[in-house]
């Protein structure tokens, strides 16, 4: 697995087989980097001080600093050093006690995250440093890319400054303080976060926007959509535009290529301008997220590991719109307990009366990849849930080994395809160990690549010999080609309908907001809202 950054994100194994590929961001090894005071001698002997964050982002805004005067000698903004250790060699800072924390110094422990034995720093970073840099030239793990060119960490991080979050990406972090983590970033702004410091700016861009895939096809503010609203649709059909943050057409959740959608509703309903008998604008999506689960739980897929979404949703105007009753189209983004309060669906009137609407698990919302929804609940639309297409890219390089290789093997088998391919689709394959899972687009490459691959050897061979490649590589490629795959499953969604007050009926409503319970890990979403007219 090709390392990216230091993140709890690995590969789980989670409810419907192999679960999505998240981030390689979590180790399972620890490097343990020495001081650079060691490695010269040189090492600070005084106990902790007191104002040790202050310190530690002090020597971390020289490094920032050296940094910038490295890029104005190489010309300009643009480059990014390959390793922290070029700023030594080429002068840019030589004091040794600016390469390490001074809680680092104190204790004697150089490991990135001391307490976290999982994460480990890039390869790259400065090996006499506990510092982790984050613009680094390792590459990101294959599964992240789906069909993309190779990246590195560096050309990650680039990317994710063009988008809401600018100069909030960070250069260099510290995780020698406890809970807390230290950032200096890109543009040299100082802030504290936890591990995950995408988790801090959730409201600017949440945590699933900020993977390679998601930022490559989605560089603009969550929520943002190019589908166009149904002009059958009227104004009670309420646009979720002003608080929306995620799209139901993009995995939302997961931010990965392998995640589900909501692709197959939206192309089989016009995002839901086609639903009957109540149709709704479900262009676009408003999630929360409650309380982050356990990395065991976050590994069987029962919630989110981190805060990947404000608790609360902006407030969605209704500008006075008045109303009969509320028709809501929603569901969670993971399982509850029956019962369970997940959430609330709070409506704020004319006058400022809010009416709070509870959400309680299989009662009046589910899982939207319930296997069973809860007998009372009638969902609003039933489908598919879809892996995002056009995800993999593949290759044979050398097609000639791959072929002498069937022709001795005594029957087709999808495992004779490993040791032939490129290194990140062997990489990929690898994963999908139940291949009733593996993803459409990587069969149909496969099939594309065997086909390719064959032509040759097959037109140069003998009839008997053709006959015989052909009959293995037929019991190969219906074990592919059999597989129905881009659907991940059964999806769900469910309508809560509210009557609405007299009040609302004469002054009018002033907005809506969504609100996840912080003590549920289920985390509802919001994808549609329309209005009753008043008789």
């Amino acid at each position: 697995m090709r390392p990216t950054a230091s993140h709890p994100y690995a590969r789980p194994r989670g409810r419907h087989g192999v679960r999505t590929s998240r981030r390689a961001f979590v180790r399972t090894l620890v490097l343990a980097p020495l001081a650079c005071a060691a490695a010269t001698g040189v090492r600070e002997t005084a106990g902790p001080d007191p104002d040790s964050e202050s310190l530690c982002f002090d020597r971390m805004g020289r490094i920032y600093e050296a940094i910038r005067r490295w890029q104005r000698a190489h010309g300009g903004e643009t480059p990014w050093p390959a390793e922290l250790s070029v700023l030594q060699t080429e002068g840019f800072l030589e004091d040794p006690r600016a390469w390490s924390c001074p809680v680092a110094d104190q204790t004697g422990n150089y490991r990135f995250a001391p307490d976290e034995p999982h994460v480990i720093s890039f390869p790259e970073a400065n090996r006499h440093s506990n510092y982790q840099y984050e613009l680094g030239t390792s590459l990101v793990d294959s599964g992240q890319l789906g069909e993309l060119p190779d990246l590195t960490t560096r050309d990650a991080k680039m990317a994710l400054m063009r988008t809401d979050l600018r100069g909030w990406v960070p250069v260099v972090r510290c995780r020698a303080h406890g809970t807390v983590s230290l950032n200096i970033g890109a543009d040299g702004r100082r802030y504290r976060s936890g591990l995950y410091w995408e988790e801090q700016f959730n409201e600017l861009r949440p945590e699933p926007y900020t993977m390679p895939w998601m930022v490559a096809h989605h560089p603009g503010s969550a929520g943002d959509t190019h589908l166009p609203r149904a002009a059958a649709l009227s104004d009670r059909h309420v646009d979720l535009g002003p608080a929306a943050n995620a799209n139901p057409d993009l995995p939302w959740i997961d931010g990965v290529p392998q995640g589900s959608s909501l692709l197959h509703f939206v192309t089989a309903t016009e995002a839901g301008a086609r639903l009957a008998p109540l149709p709704f604008d479900a262009r676009r999506l408003v999630q929360v997220t409650g309380r982050p689960v356990g990395w065991n739980a976050y590994m069987a897929g029962d919630g989110f590991a981190t805060a990947a979404y404000p608790s609360q949703s902006r407030p969605i105007p209704l500008s006075g719109a008045r109303g009969s009753a509320m028709h809501l189209l929603q569901a969670t983004a993971f399982r509850g307990r029956p019962g369970e309060h997940v959430g609330d669906l709070v409506i704020t009137l004319r006058g400022g009366t809010d009416l709070v609407v509870p959400l309680r698990y299989r009662e009046n919302t589910d899982w939207w990849r319930s296997e069973t929804p809860a007998p009372q609940l009638r969902p609003a639309w039933s489908g598919t849930a879809f892996h995002s297409p056009s995800l993999f890219r593949s290759e044979i390089p050398q097609p000639q080994r791959l072929a002498q290789s069937l022709k001795h093997a005594p029957s087709g088998d999808l495992r004779l395809l490993r040791d032939h391919l490129s290194e990140p689709t062997r990489s990929e394959l690898l994963r999908w160990d139940d291949t009733s899972a593996l993803p459409s687009a990587l069969r149909d490459r496969l099939l594309d690549d065997l086909n390719a691959a064959f032509a040759g050897p097959l037109a140069a061979s003998p009839p008997e010999r053709r006959e015989t490649f052909r009959a293995k590589l037929d019991r190969l490629t219906p074990e592919l080609a059999a597989l129905d795959p881009r659907s991940s499953g059964p999806a769900h969604l469910y309508m809560v309908s509210v009557e609405l007050p007299a009040q609302a009926r004469t002054e009018g409503l002033d907005s809506l907001r969504l609100r996840a319970n912080t003590n549920s890990t289920a985390s509802p979403f919001l994808l549609g809202l329309t209005l009753n007219p008043v008789p």
